[in-house]
C-alpha cells in the first residue's frame, strides 16, 4: 500500500481534509443490529414515515394507470369493448389504449422528476447543515398534494386528466419519492454506526418492498369496491398520518436553533449548492475515488431498471396471452414485494451476522437474481407462472442495499446527504430515462413481442455483474473497508 494511503489511514480521513463533526442536535448514535443490538429510541425511527409514504406510492402507480387506461378507453370507444378489452378479442383497440396510457405515464413521470432533480440539489446539502427533519416533512407535504389533485380530477369527470400534470408537479416541487428515500436514508445513516449501516438500509428498503406489498395488493380491491376517489382520499390520509408521526415523534439533528418558518426560508441558498459541488470536487485517493463513482453509477442503473420495468409492469401482465386482471396483478405485485422485503429484514441481517459476506457479493448475487427473474417474466405465457417469478427475485433488493452501504462507508457522518443528494439526482435522472426508453420500446415492440424490454432488462444486469466484479477487485487494494471511522463528538447535554 502506498505511503499516501497509510497516511490516510493514521489519520482516519480520505484526503477530504479534517472537518469537525457538528451535532446540534440530542440524538445520540446507535448501532442497530437486528440480532444483538437495543432498538435505537422511538425519536430517531424513521422507517414508519417511509413505510407510509411509500404505501401511497406503490397504490397510487397502480390506481392512476388504471385511471389513465379507464378514461383513454371510454373516450375512444363503447363501455362494452372496454369490459372486455384485454381477453385479445379487440388486438388493434387494445394496442392503442396501452400505447396512449403509456404516454400518459411518461409524461407524469417528466412532470415529476424534473422539478425534484433540481431541488435535490439543495435539500441534501440543508439536511447536513440545518435541518433533515424539514427535508423528510416536504415530500409528505407533495403527496398530499398530489392526491387531492388526483381525486379532484377523478370526481369531476368532464375535467380533462390532464390536470393531474398539476399534482405531479406540486409533488415534484417538494421532493418526491427520490427526495423522501434522500432524506430518509440520510437520517437513518446519521444515528447508525457505520458497522451496521448496511443492515439497517435493509430495513429501510425493506420498508418499501413491505409497503409495497400491501400497497399493491389491496390497490385493485379497494379500486373494485370504493373506485378512483375515495383511494386517493385514503392515500392523502395515509400521508397525513406521516406526516404527524414525523412531526410529533421524530428528532430533528443538525438544527440551526431557529424556527421552522425561518429554517424552511433558507432552503435555497446558493450556499448549499456550492456545498454540494465542493464535496464533489474533494481530492480522494485514486482508488477510492474509482469505487466510489463507480458504485453510485451501479445505483442508478439498478434504479433505471426497477424504474422502466415498474412502469410497463402493468400494461405487459394485462396484455393477451397473459390477460391478467388489475386484481391479478395486484396479487403479483404484492407477493414480489413480499418475497424482497422478507429477504432484506430477514436473509441480509442472517447473511451478515454467520457468514458476514462481502458486499460486492450481495450486489451481485442481487444482479443475478435480477437477470433471471427478467428472462423468465418476458418468457411466460401463462398467468398462473407469474407467481413463480418473485421467489427467482428472491435478493434482488440486496444490490442497492450493498451499493449505498458501500458508498455510506467512504464519506463523513456529516456528508450522507450530500451523497444521497448525488445518489438521487442520479436515480432521478435515470429514472426519467427509463421512463422514456421503456415506455417507447414498449409501445413500438408489443406488437412484437412484449416481454423485449425485460430481456433488455437481464443483458444489463449482467453488464453490471462484471462492474461490481472490477469493483471487487479495485476495492481489494484498498488496505481498510471501513476508511473512516468517525469519533463521536456528543452534543452540549449528552454523556
Amino acid at each position: 500500500m502506498s505511503s499516501e494511503v497509510e497516511g490516510e489511514k493514521r489519520t482516519g480521513q480520505l484526503e477530504i481534509g479534517n472537518p469537525i463533526p457538528c451535532r446540534t442536535g440530542r440524538v445520540k448514535l446507535h448501532s442497530w443490529l437486528f440480532f444483538n443490538s437495543k432498538m435505537p429510541p422511538i425519536k430517531t425511527i424513521v422507517e414508519p414515515i417511509l413505510f407510509l409514504y411509500m404505501f401511497t406510492q406503490f397504490m397510487n402507480a397502480a390506481v392512476f394507470q388504471s385511471l389513465f387506461y379507464s378514461r383513454i378507453c371510454l373516450k375512444n370507444f363503447n363501455a362494452s369493448i372496454c369490459s372486455v378489452l384485454g381477453n385479445g378479442s379487440f388486438t388493434s383497440e387494445e394496442n392503442y389504449v396501452q400505447g396512449q396510457t403509456s404516454n400518459w405515464i411518461l409524461y407524469c413521470n417528466v412532470v415529476l422528476l424534473i422539478p425534484s432533480t433540481f431541488v435535490s440539489f439543495f435539500f441534501g446539502p440543508f439536511s447536513d447543515k440545518v435541518s433533515r427533519k424539514i427535508v423528510i416533512i416536504l415530500p409528505i407535504i407533495g403527496n398530499v398534494l398530489l392526491f387531492c389533485v388526483c381525486a379532484l380530477v377523478s370526481y369531476l369527470e368532464n375535467v380533462p386528466i390532464a390536470y393531474i400534470l398539476l399534482g405531479y408537479f406540486l409533488s415534484g416541487l417538494l421532493g418526491g419519492y427520490i427526495g423522501m428515500l434522500m432524506a430518509i436514508l440520510s437520517y437513518a445513516t446519521h444515528v447508525t454506526d457505520i458497522k451496521f449501516r448496511t443492515i439497517r438500509i435493509g430495513i429501510v428498503e425493506s420498508m418499501i418492498f413491505f409497503s409495497g406489498t400491501i400497497g399493491v395488493f389491496l390497490s385493485g380491491i379497494l379500486l373494485k369496491y370504493i373506485g378512483f376517489v375515495w383511494i386517493y382520499v385514503l392515500m392523502a390520509g395515509c400521508c397525513i398520518v406521516a406526516l404527524i408521526y414525523c412531526i410529533i415523534v421524530i428528532e430533528d439533528i443538525n438544527t440551526s436553533g431557529e424556527s421552522f418558518s425561518k429554517n424552511l426560508l433558507t432552503i435555497f441558498k446558493i450556499q448549499h449548492f456550492k456545498d454540494l459541488i465542493s464535496f464533489i470536487t474533494k481530492p480522494r485517493n485514486s482508488n477510492v475515488r474509482i469505487v466510489l463513482f463507480l458504485s453510485v453509477v451501479i445505483i442508478g442503473v439498478m434504479m433505471f431498471l426497477i424504474m422502466g420495468e415498474n412502469d410497463i409492469n402493468l400494461l405487459y401482465l394485462r396484455h393477451s396471452p397473459i390477460s391478467a386482471t388489475i386484481t391479478e396483478v395486484g396479487y403479483f405485485s404484492a407477493l414480489e414485494s413480499a418475497v424482497r422485503g422478507v429477504s432484506l429484514i430477514v436473509f441480509l441481517p442472517l447473511l451478515k451476522k454467520f457468514l458476514n459476506p462481502n458486499d460486492f457479493f450481495l450486489c451481485i448475487a442481487g444482479l443475478i437474481s435480477r437477470a433471471a427473474s427478467s428472462v423468465t417474466l418476458a418468457l411466460v405465457r401463462v398467468k398462473s407462472v407469474i407467481y413463480f417469478v418473485p421467489f427467482i427475485s428472491l435478493f434482488i433488493g440486496f444490490s442497492s442495499v450493498a451499493m449505498r452501504g458501500v458508498c455510506s462507508s467512504f464519506v463523513l457522518k456529516e456528508e450522507q446527504g450530500k451523497l444521497f443528494t448525488i445518489i438521487s439526482c442520479l436515480q432521478n435522472i435515470t429514472s426519467l430515462i427509463a421512463s422514456i426508453t421503456f415506455n417507447e420500446i414498449y409501445s413500438a415492440t408489443v406488437a412484437i413481442d412484449p416481454g423485449i424490454c425485460y430481456y433488455g432488462s437481464a443483458g444489463i444486469s449482467i453488464t453490471l455483474v462484471c462492474l461490481s466484479l472490477f469493483l471487487w477487485r479495485r476495492h481489494n487494494m484498498i488496505k481498510s473497508y471501513v476508511l473512516l471511522q468517525e469519533s463521536e463528538i456528543p452534543a452540549p447535554g449528552e454523556t
